[in-house]
């Protein structure tokens, strides 16, 4: 009895798609088909350089339509900062924030003057999210708080917390220690 020929190997690619790896040593289709299988595998890079091409092409698209959307965006805030205290209302009013809010939060979301999610110029390796206060805080002296998400190469999410310059009557009156749980948290890694 002949043992039967090696199978292919599978493998996942970066999109989920299962690809073949280089075939085995004896991994061939026997008698007239087996040109076919290079014919399969010169379909698969046709079609794996237009998948490419056409990735390409959807991100250049996003980036041009990132940069008209900028002004508008600019445009909006500058109407939302004639509102007073909007962030404030609408975090509070989040069916899912608003429980997770103290009422040290609440009290640091009165300064809170603008919320702008910024995409990396390649938007496919992250985005910020920037928070910008009221000169007058007097919580922190940071005039934004800046965290980072950024995707590896691994797929992992790195995230690059703010770093918050507390006032220093609100570093010895325990709001950093954990009670303001919303900004406190902006300053951590999660």
């Amino acid at each position: 009895m002949a043992e039967p020929s090696p199978k292919r190997q599978r493998a996942e690619d970066g999109d989920g798609d299962v690809a073949l790896d280089e075939p085995l040593e004896g991994d061939v289709l026997p008698g007239p088909d087996a040109h076919l299988v290079v014919e399969l595998e010169d379909c698969q890079k046709a079609l794996d350089k237009v998948n490419d091409e056409a990735s390409d092409r959807v991100l250049a698209v996003e980036q041009e339509y990132n940069k008209k959307r900028r002004p508008i965006y600019t445009q909006r805030a500058e109407i939302i900062n004639k509102v007073p205290q909007f962030w404030q209302r609408v975090l509070l009013a989040h069916p899912i924030l608003a429980d997770h809010l103290s009422d040290d939060d609440n009290a640091v979301l009165a300064y809170l003057t603008e919320l702008d999610v910024i995409d990396c110029d390649d938007i496919k390796s992250g985005f910020s999210i920037a928070l910008r206060f009221a000169p007058n805080n007097p919580y922190f002296s940071n005039p934004s708080l800046v965290k980072s998400f950024n995707y590896g190469d691994d797929g992992r999410v790195i995230i690059e917390p703010a770093t918050i310059q507390w006032s220093e009557e609100h570093v010895r009156g325990g709001m950093r220690g954990g009670e303001c749980v919303c900004v406190s948290r902006w300053g951590a890694s999660c």
